[in-house]
């Protein structure tokens, strides 16, 4: 979500043709500083940028490009001080990459926005992501996904899902099975919601594949959902399965045309996945490559090792 920023910025990035010694290794320092996403060798060029007198606002945007490829939501919150202490020394003519003092400040406002959030303070991140949709709404897209997700936050809290609810067996049409059944004594299950008509879940099979026998090993269950569609896009589905079963380890079920899994858990893209408790309740609801996956797995896994009897049990 937050290297998107990237594509808006680079499609802005414009540095002027050299035309001395001076202004060409200028220019060379602000590239490297833009371009280079080793954080040894960003902070190298960072210092080089300081020594050889760029300015403050292109330090900071360089900076901030870092964070956004970094890809790490608390490093850009932690950074909101820095960019909120510029507002008052921005200069267009310094930056690389914002044309206008409000697409400066509606990154500032993002920023905000994402301290906010770390602190959980819903009202404050409010504030802020409105406003920065107000002042560069052409930056909508980038926004709509964080706060898509802080509302599908929200909703999980207290969602407490029933896992005795029936749903149709892929693999034996006549039959129904529950989720609970498929969880058994485990401390958890993920799903995986797909369809044979959304590419990006089809690509991603491989991968959700690996996982599964991985959480094997781990006695974490896994379980296909697919998406109650119209009968040929079931039909595909089957025919999905019956090719490559053998290599998709776990359970395969259909979603329930009402009250379905993919209304109540809000699935909007692909590859997403949720993971539930024994009790029914949201531990993770996202992307299949969110890095807070693998550590709420972690953490199922390092209790189910632990001793009943051990000091962190009790």
């Amino acid at each position: 979500m937050i290297k998107k920023y990237l594509l808006i910025f680079a499609s802005t990035l414009s540095l002027l043709p050299a035309q001395d010694s001076t202004r060409k290794t200028k220019e060379q320092l602000i590239n490297q500083l833009m371009e280079t996403r080793d954080k040894e060798s960003f902070e190298l060029a960072y210092q080089q940028g300081v020594q050889f007198g760029l300015s403050q606002q292109t330090l900071l945007e360089a900076r901030f490009l870092f964070l956004v490829d970094e890809g790490k939501q608390s490093s850009l919150a932690a950074f909101a001080p820095m960019l909120q202490k510029q507002l008052p020394n921005f200069n267009a003519n310094d930056s690389t990459i914002f044309a206008t003092l409000e697409d400066f400040q509606s990154i500032v406002e993002y920023t905000l926005a994402l301290a906010s959030l770390e602190r959980n303070e819903e009202d404050a991140f409010k504030k802020h992501i409105t406003e920065a949709f107000w002042l560069s709404p052409a930056q909508a897209a980038l926004f709509e996904p964080l706060i898509t997700e802080t509302r599908i936050k929200n909703a999980m809290k207290n969602l407490k899902l029933d896992l005795s609810i029936l749903f149709k067996d892929q693999t034996a049409p006549s039959d129904q099975t529950t989720l609970k059944q498929h969880l058994g004594d485990s401390k958890a299950i993920l799903l995986y919601f797909w369809s044979p008509w959304i590419e990006q879940s089809l690509e991603a099979m491989e991968e959700y594949s690996l996982l599964s026998k991985a959480l094997m090993t781990k006695k974490i269950p896994s379980t296909f959902v697919l998406l109650n569609g119209v009968e040929e896009s079931i039909n595909e589905a089957n025919l999905f399965l019956k090719e490559r079963k053998t290599r998709f380890p776990g359970h395969w079920i259909i979603d329930n045309e009402k009250d379905s899994l993919v209304s109540l858990f809000r699935i909007q893209n692909f590859p997403t996945v949720v993971l539930l408790s024994q009790e029914g309740t949201v531990l993770f609801n996202g992307h299949l490559k969110d890095p807070v996956l693998k550590e709420r797995l972690d953490t199922l896994s390092s209790e189910s090792n632990t001793p009943k009897d051990s000091p962190s049990s009790q």
